[in-house]
């Protein structure tokens, strides 16, 4: 993606705002990441660097029959940008509250942003959040994701 398409605007606001840190929800992830990673990769973290978060996309999708012509009268779409927000941490003790309480975290925050004004709220024309089914634990690891789908404007110039 273009480093300036509307794409990458939406994924860079939400690596910024985990990366700067905010509130107490936000600072809980210390260490921000632009790609998934293996079990051997999360190995080499160490407990103050935990949990990571990485946030990856996919390419958009535009929505059918969302198609009209923008003001300077090119081609104007509605598009869909899945972002996966995958957490990876550690706890030896009990993973399961860890879990519920980072993904308390993240959906607080995510959809916090929806009502500033600011942010992706400015980009993009909606977003709706789900948490995956399925929470992956390895002891003492484990990761779990949810997934982002914001709808957003924008012409044949650029996705």
């Amino acid at each position: 993606m273009a480093s300036d398409s509307k794409c990458e605007r939406i994924i860079q606001y939400w690596v910024d705002k985990f990366e700067v840190g905010g509130d107490a929800r936000v600072r809980r992830f210390k260490t921000i990441k632009r790609t998934r990673m293996k079990l051997a990769d999360l190995r080499n973290y160490s407990g103050p660097q935990l949990p990571v978060l990485a946030i990856v996309s996919s390419l958009p999708k535009p929505v059918p029959h969302q198609k009209g012509r923008s003001p300077g009268g090119g081609d104007a779409f509605i598009s869909e940008l899945k972002v996966e927000f995958i957490v990876y941490g550690m706890d030896n003790a009990n993973p399961s509250v860890t879990i519920i309480d980072l993904a308390d975290d993240l959906w607080v925050t995510l959809h916090g942003d929806q009502t500033s004004g600011s942010g992706t709220s400015a980009l993009t024309l909606g977003l709706e959040v789900s948490p995956e089914d399925m929470t992956y634990i390895l002891d003492p690891y484990f990761a779990f994701k949810m997934i982002g789908t914001f709808q957003y404007f924008h012409t044949t110039g650029g996705i």
